[in-house]
């Protein structure tokens, strides 16, 4: 169960497999505070002008002007980072259904 939550969707990305799948259905939360703080180990869609993203954020922040995020890529976790200042809005995962 999602519990408190904003709306559903169906996940069409893969940079989380095998966490949260294609055709999964996804629970988001929007996520209010995101640019003063942002807590690690969670999983989010990041929406700027230019795409929307799933990805789980690091637990470890290092730098202020950035947020870091780890997608996987051929089954191993990789880190990326999204600058905040193109980043629009981000929604929390608060739950996953997946379609059999």
């Amino acid at each position: 169960m999602a519990g408190d939550f904003d709306f559903m969707c169906i996940n069409t990305d893969k940079s989380l497999a095998p966490i949260i799948m294609p055709a999964d259905i996804i629970a988001l939360k929007k996520y209010a505070t995101w640019e003063k703080y942002i807590p690690g180990d969670f999983i989010c869609v990041v929406v700027t002008k230019e795409f929307k993203v799933l990805r789980r954020v690091s637990p470890t922040q290092d730098d202020e002007q950035s947020i870091t995020f780890i997608q996987m890529i051929d089954g191993n976790p990789v880190e990326s980072k999204i600058p905040k200042d193109i980043i629009l809005e981000i929604y929390k995962v608060v739950g996953n259904y997946r379609r059999q």
